[in-house]
């Protein structure tokens, strides 16, 4: 007689779960400060460049997010088991690419003034 104990089913269930790969990003900010002197105070000319995703901008291979293709390996039809189909073609892999704005690169220019 096999006896499962809540612990062994919690293992047991965390193996079966499709989990995502690892994601990498690397996000860069630079900041180049100018000081003037405006009425006799000090103040802050700030030009500064955002770079979001940056290893994407270095290789469009990087940085992509991945999404699984479908959760169910099998599916039981007409009295047997099938194999499921993703649009219609076989699976042929586990994760997509995710075609999305957060798997691009971005740039952003800024550009702030700081009163004294």
């Amino acid at each position: 007689m096999l006896t499962l104990q809540p612990n062994n089913l919690d293992k047991d269930e965390s193996n079966r779960r499709p989990q995502k790969p690892w994601h990498h990003q690397l996000d860069l900010k630079f900041n180049q400060d100018f000081f003037l002197n405006v009425g006799g105070k000090r103040n802050t000319l700030q030009f500064g460049v955002d770079i979001k995703n940056f290893l994407n901008l270095l290789n469009s291979d990087w940085g992509i997010y991945k999404t699984v293709n479908n959760t169910s390996l099998l599916s039981y039809k007409s009295g047997a088991y099938q194999f499921q189909k993703n649009g219609g073609k076989k699976l042929t892999d586990t994760y997509s690419n995710l075609n999305s704005f957060n798997s691009t690169y971005s740039i952003q220019f800024s550009v702030r003034y700081i009163f004294n």
